[in-house]
């Protein structure tokens, strides 16, 4: 194992834990880097397929944390629906993919608008 000037040498924290948290660095520099790209896309008015993926270590293969990667760009909903169906493929898979702009949330109606259920026996 390489050297991790890095970190202090202080020997509060063995090799490995040093591995861990280069790769945890590493990961948030991942989302960083892919949070601009995202979001220059989402400003052109496209809809996105983006995956998120676990990020490793590859010294201990402790899970790091997850990133976001922008798999495709797209003119319509429908057409990013259908990239993300074809990303799945058989389903073996450790990414989940996602749509973005995502779909506003479900307004629900309230369909007893005084009170209710005070007649019930219960």
């Amino acid at each position: 194992m390489r050297e991790h000037s890095i970190f202090p040498a202080n020997g509060s924290a063995v090799e490995l834990n040093n591995c861990l948290e280069e790769a945890q660095i590493t990961c948030a520099r991942l989302n960083t880097d892919a949070s601009h790209r995202i979001n220059v896309a989402l400003s052109l008015g496209k809809f996105l397929v983006v995956a998120t993926i676990p990020y490793f270590c590859r010294s201990t293969d402790a899970l790091a944390g997850t990133h976001k990667q922008l798999v495709s760009c797209h003119d319509t909903r429908a057409e990013a629906d259908a990239a993300v169906v074809a990303c799945y493929g058989d389903g073996n898979c450790d990414e989940s993919y996602a749509v973005l702009p995502e779909l506003p949330p479900v307004q629900y109606v309230d369909v007893c608008a005084g009170p209710c259920g005070e007649d019930l026996p219960f």
